[in-house]
């Protein structure tokens, strides 16, 4: 539950399964409940915010990312360009009403 700290066993490509073998079942579900905090913050998502955070998560299944909070800088990138403009758009509808 807790994970297991024997480097014996981590070298694993999935870093789903990484998670769950090394850090344990609480670490992966808070890490991916914040991961889905961050998606959910944004209301409509562009194509490229899509992609990038799409890439992100495939890329998971493949090599042991999801832990590397560097590679998380361009979804957030992306994610605050769409919420940028969400504030703009909003200010735009806001000041033509008046």
């Amino acid at each position: 539950m807790f994970g297991n700290a024997d480097p014996s066993i981590t070298m694993i490509d999935n870093s789903y399964i990484q998670l769950l073998i090394t850090k344990g079942i609480l670490y992966t579900f808070v890490l991916l409940a914040v991961y889905s905090l961050i998606i959910g913050s944004v209301k409509k998502i562009s194509f490229h915010t899509a992609a990038v955070i799409f890439a992100f998560f495939l890329l998971g299944i493949t090599e042991a990312t999801l832990q590397h909070f560097e590679l998380i800088l361009p979804m957030l990138l992306a994610i605050s360009m769409d919420r940028r403009l969400e504030m703009q758009n909003s200010q735009k509808e806001g000041s033509n009403v008046s």
